[in-house]
């Protein structure tokens, strides 16, 4: 994230974040746990935040980031792994908390239905969709 914003971060239009934050969880010793999970992506939102943050402290957090960005869920980004049950459910408001400044106000009751939102990242010429493949 620290080369990013010293050496690319005004070079950037929008970032598309494809998840799987989190970790396999194939250590049987040391299992993974929800909360290491939500750890990990707000460490994410946090290093997004530190290169592309605009420093805004209202109360509006969609207008955070110099630039879109659009996460999407990784199979490694929920447990139990590759198991995402129908909205609302207790990932998707965890992640509509963690992911608010980048879901559009107007998308999030439909992302915590069915974890899909879009962001036209060029107004009126591109639009991304964060697509819930789970």
């Amino acid at each position: 994230m620290q080369w990013i914003k010293d050496n690319l971060a005004d070079q950037v239009d929008f970032v598309i974040w494809t998840g799987d934050s989190a970790r396999h969880d194939n250590d049987e010793k040391l299992p993974r746990t929800q909360k290491e999970i939500i750890k990990l992506n707000k460490f994410m939102v946090d290093g997004l935040t530190d290169v592309f943050g605009n420093g805004d402290n209202d109360d509006d957090p969609t207008n955070d980031f110099k630039i879109p960005i659009i996460p999407t869920f990784g199979n490694n980004d929920i447990m139990p792994h590759n198991i995402l049950l129908a909205g609302p459910n207790k990932w998707t408001v965890k992640f509509l908390d963690i992911w608010r400044g980048f879901i559009p106000e107007a998308q999030r009751h439909q992302f915590q239905q069915g974890g899909w939102f879009f962001v036209e990242v060029i107004p009126n010429k591109l639009a991304v969709v964060s697509l819930n493949t789970m």
